[in-house]
């Protein structure tokens, strides 16, 4: 197959996708996802020159810790760890689902990992929280 553009492919991936009967949602993100990384990489590009390197760079820009190449890849805010994740996660399928139909014959993506997020510590709540609790219980 020739070169192919991640524009185009997305095209391609909706339909496979609604085939599939994946969902509205499901759809979206992955149209939303790699939209913004073929945003970052400066457009329509062949998609087999993709590597590694480019997904670590663009996971560093999502983060903030590196600088970007040029004034249109400004962050247009901050994200979460947990949103970053979420784009990363979905990146690799993508990259997946295109080796698994045929348009990549190896998935660079796949030796990336997703950014783990911080742990969320559940709050406990507090002696006296818990004696109010228990003072509304019915007794009966």
């Amino acid at each position: 197959m020739g070169a192919q553009c991640l524009d185009d492919l997305l095209l391609i991936y909706r339909q496979f996708a609604q085939a599939e009967n994946k969902s509205a949602r499901t759809i979206e993100a992955a149209e939303t996802a790699v939209s913004r990384f073929n945003t970052f990489l400066g457009g329509c590009l062949d998609i087999s020159s993709v590597a590694a390197a480019e997904l670590r760079a663009y996971i560093g820009w999502l983060q903030g810790n590196q600088e970007p190449a040029a004034p249109q890849r400004q962050p247009a805010r901050n994200l979460s760890p947990h949103s970053i994740a979420s784009y990363v996660r979905t990146l690799k399928a993508f990259w997946s689902w295109l080796k698994r139909e045929g348009f990549i014959a190896l998935n660079p993506l796949a030796a990336v990992p997703v950014p783990r997020s911080p742990r969320k510590v559940p709050q406990m709540p507090s002696h006296d929280q818990v004696a109010e609790l228990v003072k509304s219980i019915p007794r009966s």
